[in-house]
Formats: structure tokens, sequence, C-alpha cells
């Protein structure tokens, strides 16, 4: 992604950023539902948890939005640790047709992906109806202090438990 380049030309090129497809993207998005009905091909109707870190965050953002409709029932939550939104439009339509629970966590001091891309994202979830527990911290572009980890765990056993 062109997150450095974007970062130095401020929020305006940032906003415009969020808004373009990433090379990539759309062949990553079949791949990853592909693995997703294989699991559930192979293990039945479990319980899913879809997340990650950074780049791995924005996928895993993507392919909860992009999965098909007799699996979205299966997800339980998704985990966006230090990512950004992408692809705004498409997402934002996307969420006005399915329910998601959403933890966000994000480093105030994030020198890769700025801390102002996860509070656009924590806005564009909450303005389409997502359930969002968003959650920052003073540090980078890392996970965070225990407090993250012990608040990402809470919401990981509440998400299967409601469910």
């Amino acid at each position: 992604m062109k997150w450095m380049g974007a970062m130095s030309g401020g929020e305006q090129a940032i906003g415009q950023l969020i808004r373009q497809v990433p090379e990539g993207l759309p062949e990553c998005r079949e791949n990853l539902v592909k693995l997703v009905l294989q699991v559930t091909e192979r293990y039945g109707n479990v319980p899913l948890i879809l997340g990650g870190f950074s780049q791995g965050a924005m996928t895993s953002m993507d392919l909860a939005l992009s999965l098909p409709k007799e699996i979205v029932p299966n997800l339980r939550c998704v985990l966006v640790l230090s990512g950004a939104p992408i692809v705004v439009e498409e997402w934002a339509s996307k969420l006005r047709e399915q329910k998601l629970r959403v933890f966000i966590s994000h480093g105030t001091s994030d020198p890769v992906l700025p801390f102002m891309a996860s509070s656009w994202l924590h806005e564009l979830l909450k303005t389409n109806g997502a359930e969002v527990k968003y959650e920052s911290h003073s540090g980078g572009h890392e996970l965070g202090p225990q407090r993250i980890l012990d608040s990402l765990s809470d919401f990981v056993a509440e998400s299967i438990s409601t469910t």
C-alpha cells in the first residue's frame, strides 16, 4: 500500500487513498472467501472470528464484508489491530446489509498507518450500524499494552457467548 506517501501528503491524500482499490485486493478477497468456504465445508457451521494486524486488519475487515450470505451468521466478530479503512464507499454499502461486531485498536503514535485512519474506520462502522469497541493506546504500530490485549480477549469471549 502507499501509506507512507499518503501520510506525507496529509489528510487529503489519505482520504483519497482509502477510496482506491488497493492492488491485488480483488484476488486477495476471492482467495480468502474460498478459504472460508473450505473451512466451513470441512468443519461445518463453526463460529468464525476474523482479525489481523495492519494490512491483515484491512483484509480481515474486507473479507467480513465480502462473505457469502450463508456464512455471515457464523461470523462472531472482526478484530482490527492497527488497521485502516479501504474502499470506503464499497464498505459503507456492504455495512448497511449486515450487522457486525468489531474491535478496533490503534496506537496514537503510529508512524506506519495514521491514527486518524482508525478513527475514520470507527465512524464508518458506527454510522452504518456496526457494534464497535474502539481502544486507543499511546504506542506506535504495535498491539499495545496488556490492557488492550485484555480488552480484546474480553471482546472475543463476549462475541462467542452472545451468539
